[in-house]
C-alpha cells in the first residue's frame, strides 16, 4: 500500500495572498486542489492508496478558535473520500491545557489520528513547556505528532524554529511518542540521521527535497537518504510523503525512482520500501489504519 504521510488541504478562503500567486503560477485552481476531489484526483495518478491530510495554521498567534474552521474542514474532506483520506489536526501551540483538551475533542469526536504542528508559521519550539499537555496526550494515546523541519526557504519565516535540537528534548521527555521529522530535516541531513538512530519513536518523511539543479532534481534526495542509510544502517524509518499542495505526488515519487542513479549507497531496494512499505508499516503500528 502506497500512503503518502504529508499532505495538506484547508478551506480556500484561508488562502494567503501569497498562496494565491504560488498557485497562479502554476495553474491550479485552488478552488478543487484544496478538495478532497483534487487530493484524490492526485491520488490516482501518482497510485497512491491514502494520505494523511493535515491541517495547517497559517500564521503566529493563531489561537484554538482561530483553528477551529480549518480542523472541521480537514474533518470533513476525509469523511467525503471513502477511506481514502486520514486527518491530523493542529492547535496553538501556546494553548497549555486548552490545546491538550482541544487535541483530545479532536480525537475523540473527529476522528483525527494524529497532530500536526508548524514551527515556523506558528513560531514556537518543539521543547517549549507549554506543549508538554499535548505530548502527554499523543503519548498516552500512542498518537504521532507532524512537525516542519530543515530551512523552509520561506521570507520572513525564521529557520531557527525548525532546528533539529529542541526535538531531540522533545523525544527525550516524551519516548513513547511517535514523532515525524517533515521533509526530513530539509538540508541538515546529518542531524536528522543522528536523531533517527537515537530515537526508536522518530521518523521523517521524505517530502519537498527538490534540487534547484536542472535535470539532478534527485540529488538532494539521493543525499538525504545516503547519510540516513550511513549513520542508521537502514531506511526503515523513512516514510513516502509529497507536501500536496506545495509538491505533487507523482512528481515526488518520479524523483524518489532516481534516487539510485550513479554511484551511490541508495539502492534498488531501498526505493520501494520508502515508497510503500515503510508508512504502512508506520501506521500499522500505531493503529491508524
Amino acid at each position: 500500500m502506497r500512503i503518502d504521510i504529508h499532505t495538506h488541504l484547508w478551506p480556500e478562503a484561508r488562502t494567503t495572498d501569497a498562496l494565491k500567486s504560488y498557485f497562479a503560477a502554476r495553474g491550479l485552481d485552488p478552488a478543487l486542489t484544496l478538495s478532497a476531489e483534487g487530493l484524490l484526483a492526485s491520488m490516482e495518478e501518482a497510485a497512491v492508496d491514502l494520505s494523511v491530510v493535515s491541517a495547517l495554521a497559517m500564521a503566529q498567534g493563531e489561537t484554538n478558535a482561530d483553528l477551529a474552521a480549518v480542523n472541521e474542514y480537514v474533518a470533513g474532506e476525509a469523511a467525503r473520500s471513502g477511506g481514502k483520506l486520514i486527518g491530523f489536526c493542529t492547535v496553538d501551540p501556546f494553548g497549555g491545557k486548552a490545546s491538550a483538551d482541544a487535541l483530545e475533542r479532536y480525537i475523540d469526536d473527529f476522528g483525527f489520528k494524529g497532530l500536526k504542528l508548524h514551527q515556523n508559521l506558528q513560531a514556537f519550539y518543539p521543547n517549549d513547556a507549554r506543549l508538554y499537555p499535548v505530548y502527554e496526550v499523543l503519548q498516552a494515546r500512542r498518537l504521532p505528532v507532524l512537525f516542519h523541519t530543515g530551512g523552509i526557504g520561506i521570507r520572513p519565516l525564521m529557520d531557527k524554529y525548525s532546528a533539529l535540537a529542541p526535538i531531540d528534548d522533545a523525544a527525550c521527555l516524551f519516548p513513547e511518542m511517535p514523532i515525524l521529522l517533515g521533509h526530513a530535516g530539509r538540508g541538515m541531513y546529518d542531524e536528522v540521521a543522528l536523531l533517527l538512530r537515537k530515537h526508536a519513536n522518530v521518523y521523517a518523511d521524505i517530502s519537498a527535497n527538490f534540487a534547484k539543479l536542472e535535470r539532478h532534481e534527485y540529488i538532494v534526495l539521493q543525499e538525504m537518504i545516503t547519510r540516513v542509510k550511513i549513520w542508521t544502517g537502514g531506511v526503515t524509518r523513512l516514510l513516502f510523503g509529497s507536501d500536496y499542495p506545495f509538491y505533487g505526488q507523482r512528481q515526488t515519487i518520479e524523483l524518489l525512482e532516481q534516487a539510485d542513479e550513479g554511484e551511490t549507497l541508495v539502492s534498488e531496494v531501498d526505493i520501494p520500501v520508502i515508497a510503500s512499505g515503510n508508512a504502512q508499516a508506520f501506521m500499522e503500528k500505531y493503529g491508524l489504519l
